[in-house]
């Protein structure tokens, strides 16, 4: 018996889509069956392997929905030879994450069919589907709109040895909540009492994902990427410097909507390197976390809108790793819609 999901829609997908599609199957000999069903369901699944010998291996489950039709129940238990096609329709929730991959987990959707068999292996399909959801600011928080001031210092030094007198940093932003492709205003005041130089100053925006698992314990995993940076002149000993910077959010960001999830997050910072002389560490100062979406106005006017996500920015995304541990190899998505099928770098597909 082979059997096939296929799916009507035209990618992409968005929360409250009704998706259609049909579920075929071709019987060469008489079969026993208990029923033909078909099963969409949406999850984020997070796991990794502990560090040392014998650790343990660190998972994290959460459904958003589970939506099951049965297509076809024979009264006499048999389905006999021929090719059948049996429609279906499914409306996806109106507030879903968008699909999203990395190497401690995964933002899934499946639609999957299968011939329940008594006692036998059940022929069965699946289809993964990438939905892109849209986070528009003005459902975030109003406090996220008022200015922000920061204060940060830190000691210059190497190997537990630090100079008696810190560099601080002050700096304030007008808001903590911003568009892709808007510009974020940073004033910022550099004083160095110390007696070494601060050689330059990196402004950047960094992304971090994080993955949370529920068992056997909560643990977390993270990954940490710059999106965007300005360098700047550094500040003498014992001297003093204020700052206008200018910082624009990529106009290509993809920005994933993480807002439904229990496991996975995504925390947007605004944070200063500092490059010093000599055998000093660098030092690190944080602005303050923000948050970045698709757009600012009606939702009614989302898909005309120029600041809606594109499609391309999507294909199964994945994230360099550039912190945290190895993560095990995982099998390929399969029959992706709404994205390219590749090789991803999350953890091991679900069986079901």
């Amino acid at each position: 018996m082979k059997v096939k999901v296929i799916v009507d829609n035209a990618p992409p997908l968005y929360p409250g889509t009704l998706l259609r599609g049909r579920f075929t199957c071709t019987v060469d000999s008489s079969t026993q069956i208990r029923a033909i069903k078909i099963r969409c369901y949406g999850k984020e699944y997070t796991e990794w392997r502990g560090s040392g010998k014998n650790a343990p291996t660190f998972v994290g489950t959460h459904y958003f929905f589970q939506m099951e039709t049965k297509l076809f129940e024979p009264e006499d238990g048999v389905i006999n030879p021929g090719f059948y096609t049996y429609p279906f329709t499914f409306l996806l929730p109106p507030s879903l994450p968008s699909t999203f991959e990395f190497p401690y987990g995964y933002i899934r959707y499946s639609i999957k069919g299968f011939v329940d068999i008594p006692l036998a292996f059940d022929p069965k399909d699946r289809v993964d589907l990438a939905v892109i959801s849209v986070l528009d600011i003005n459902t975030l928080p109003e406090s996220l709109r008022l200015p922000c001031q920061a204060k940060d210092e830190s000691m210059m030094g190497c190997c537990w040895v630090y100079n008696t007198e810190p560099v601080t940093m002050e700096a304030q932003i007008n808001k903590r909540v911003f568009v892709i492709g808007e510009t974020i205003r940073i004033n910022m005041e550099i004083n160095n009492t110390s007696n070494d130089n601060v050689e330059q100053l990196v402004v950047k925006l960094v992304r971090c994902f994080v993955a949370h698992s529920e068992n056997p314990r909560h643990d977390m995993r993270y990954i940490n990427e710059d999106l965007t940076s300005k360098t700047i002149t550094g500040v003498g000993a014992h001297g003093q410097q204020t700052y206008d910077v200018n910082l624009q959010i990529p106009h290509d960001l993809a920005v994933p909507n993480m807002v439904e999830c229990q496991l996975i997050e995504s925390i947007y910072r605004l944070e200063v390197t500092a490059s010093t002389s000599g055998l000093n560490r660098d030092l690190n100062f944080v602005i303050a976390e923000i948050k970045v979406g698709h757009i600012e106005g009606p939702l009614e006017s989302v898909a005309s809108s120029s600041s809606y996500p594109n499609q391309s920015s999507y294909t199964s995304t994945y994230i360099p790793q550039t912190s945290g541990y190895p993560y095990p190899p995982n099998e390929k998505s399969k029959n992706a819609i709404g994205f390219e099928a590749r090789d991803p770098s999350a953890p091991p597909a679900y069986n079901e």
